[in-house]
């Protein structure tokens, strides 16, 4: 039970870091001087997301 909580709040927080990535990149290519903020969030958001995805094929093996 706790490990598919953990993979569901890790699958919620991909998709919002795959949202906020994809936004991210429309506003580069629109050329549009981006916040150093939402850049550092991106970041983090990717990182988590990087984590999740590697816990979470580990636990599929």
């Amino acid at each position: 039970m706790k490990k598919s909580k953990l993979q569901i709040l890790f699958y919620i927080v991909a998709i919002i870091a795959f949202i906020v990535m994809s936004v991210a990149f429309i506003y580069s290519m629109l050329d549009i001087p981006f916040p150093f903020i939402l850049k550092t969030i991106m970041l983090i958001l990717a990182g988590i997301s990087g984590i999740g995805y590697f816990i979470f094929f580990e636990e599929m093996k």
